[in-house]
């Protein structure tokens, strides 16, 4: 009599599987029922946007700059944009909320109002539930980290 081969699960591989679900549970759960992780991400891209548009503008002869508050930011000078109100996020140079970022016609940056004037490069940070770092290379690069 031949036997048949069972099909199923073992005890290890339900409870290891259970275990995996749970700890997927605790740590990516949270993220889907808060806003402000992706308020941060929103922000960063529109910041890099932002500082990139102004760096074009310069290096086009316009005088372009992108000034930071701690309620807002916006381009300013020749090409000028509506204002990006910080709601949920906070946005800082050197822990500072207050600061201006322009580029010269070779693209390189220069911030004002900060301890660092970008010359070695600078990063911005953007903090909500999560902290995420934008970076202005020497050079002009301006990325997310």
């Amino acid at each position: 009599m031949m036997q048949s081969k069972l099909r199923g699960f073992t005890l290890i591989e339900l409870v290891v599987t259970i275990l995996l679900i749970a700890i997927l549970a605790v740590t990516v759960a949270p993220r889907f029922f808060s806003s402000n992780a992706f308020d941060a991400t929103i922000t960063r891209d529109a910041l890099i946007t932002q500082l990139r548009a102004a760096q074009q503008a310069s290096m086009a002869g316009q005088t372009c700059a992108l000034a930071v508050t701690s309620a807002q930011f916006q381009l300013s000078g020749d090409c000028a944009a509506e204002a990006f109100l910080l709601e949920k996020t906070q946005v800082v140079l050197d822990r500072i909320p207050t600061f201006s970022v322009t580029f010269n016609r070779e693209g390189t940056p220069l911030a004002t109002g900060a301890g660092n004037n970008c010359s070695t490069g600078c990063d911005i940070y953007v903090s909500a539930d999560e902290l995420l770092k934008l970076r202005i290379e020497s050079q002009g690069y301006v990325h997310a980290d």
